[in-house]
């Protein structure tokens, strides 16, 4: 295990990192998953007890913080125990028959690739090698498709809110001409343009906050079912709940006053006495 991979970016729960002289000495020492730890040591801290691997008794100096996905997923689950490499190479004396390589923050993939690849091969030979092929482009394609995605999905959601504002404005003006009675009564008595309209313009907001809510909760369900599925891969993530609402409630609120401003306006607009004649 190199100190500097983990230094850099794993958290520790408990107890220290390797260093450098760790790894010099071959010490008998060894870092644990708050997975393994908490499956060995359920009645205490794992750090300061001791674990047998391969013969050799080695003393758990560190913890690290639960993590999901990533390094742990792709060695194989997260119940995992980590040793400095030299003290892996007293258990399993020998060659070593794979290398697995982080760039640093701000160097690429390839350009560790085109450094490294040249010197194995000039130790080993070009049939020696088997060199995993570099998925950067790949994941360039797949963020690519999933930006055609994401721009299809935003223009099928605006096409969906043009027809549900427009069901919304149908429907006022459906109610407008079924009260037509009811405002001219409100009228006669005194109620002003404004507050009809400000009735008529409300009525729509609820309406399209209804909706709205609906295909929240729908959206939401579907969100995390889909997650929930590619979890172990991708590691967790927060889920923006207060973004969310934000913006249902934003939408909501600008569709209902845009499709009912006509509806609120027409009825405002009538005459009371031939609104109590209709």
């Amino acid at each position: 295990s190199d100190s500097d991979y983990h230094n850099d970016t794993l958290v520790m729960r408990e107890g220290r990192r390797f260093n450098a002289d760790d790894v010099a000495s071959g010490a008998h020492v060894c870092n644990l998953t708050s997975q393994l730890a908490d499956k060995l040591f359920k009645n205490g801290p794992a750090d300061g007890q001791t674990v047998e691997v391969g013969g050799i008794r080695c003393r758990v100096i560190g913890v690290y913080a639960e993590l999901k996905g990533g390094l742990f997923n792709s060695a194989g689950g997260n119940e995992l125990l980590f040793l400095p490499y030299t003290t892996f190479h007293q258990i399993a004396p020998g060659p070593v028959d794979s290398l697995t390589l982080y760039a640093a923050p701000g160097v690429s993939v390839g350009q560790v690739s085109d450094v490294v690849y040249p010197v194995l091969q000039r130790l080993h030979g070009p049939r020696s090698l088997y060199v995993t092929t570099d998925n950067q482009g790949q994941l360039q394609a797949f963020n690519s498709v999933l930006s055609v995605i994401a721009v299809g999905l935003t223009g099928i959601g605006g096409v969906a809110l043009l027809v549900a504002g427009i069901g919304i404005m149908n429907i006022m003006l459906v109610s407008v001409t079924e009260r037509t009675r009811e405002i001219g009564l409100r009228k006669a008595i005194g109620a002003r343009r404004f507050d009809v309209m400000l009735q008529f313009l409300l009525e729509a907001i609820l309406l399209s906050f209804m909706g709205g809510g609906v295909g929240t909760v729908l959206g939401f369900l579907a969100t995390v079912a889909a997650y929930s599925s590619v979890e172990a891969l991708v590691g967790p993530a927060p889920i923006p709940y207060l973004l969310i609402i934000s913006v249902s409630v934003g939408f909501s609120t600008l569709v209902g006053c845009v499709f009912g401003t006509y509806p609120a306006l027409r009825a405002a607009q009538m005459d009371p006495i031939a609104a109590l004649r209709a």
